[in-house]
């Protein structure tokens, strides 16, 4: 099973066996099939620390998958947005859990009266059965 991975490298590269796990990694990748169907295939560099061999694509590389400002921008906003419909949903299941709940000693009845008559706001009736 393969991470999602922006980048693929294979260390040691000047030792026996490297480009075979080159050639893994990248037939491992043709497994996973992006919306479009077509394979989402990532760069698999080979490095070696010894040789030096790949140094210099490896960081090429790295800079060129760094996002750039407007991509932490629309990260940002989409972790935002995710982050509040969890909020939204924990917060549904915990209404309808207290509502559900004789335990949880909330007269539904009596708190939708005191909403329909103006006795009580929609936000007072939450608090009613929430028991902030």
């Amino acid at each position: 099973l393969l991470e999602i991975a922006d980048l693929m490298v294979v260390t040691k590269a000047d030792r026996p066996g490297a480009a075979e796990t080159r050639q893994q990694l990248m037939g491992a990748q043709s497994l996973r099939t992006g919306r479009d169907g077509d394979a989402q295939g990532v760069p698999v560099l080979m490095v070696s620390s010894v040789t030096r061999e790949g140094i210099g694509a490896l960081s090429d590389a790295i800079a060129e998958a760094l996002p750039d400002d407007r991509s932490v921008h629309a990260m940002h906003a989409r972790r935002k947005r995710r982050t509040r419909y969890l909020l939204a949903t924990e917060c549904k299941r915990l209404v309808e859990l207290s509502l559900k709940s004789p335990a949880a000693g909330v007269d539904v009845d009596e708190i939708a009266g005191d909403l329909m008559s103006g006795a009580i706001t929609p936000q007072q009736a939450l608090r009613k059965i929430i028991k902030d």
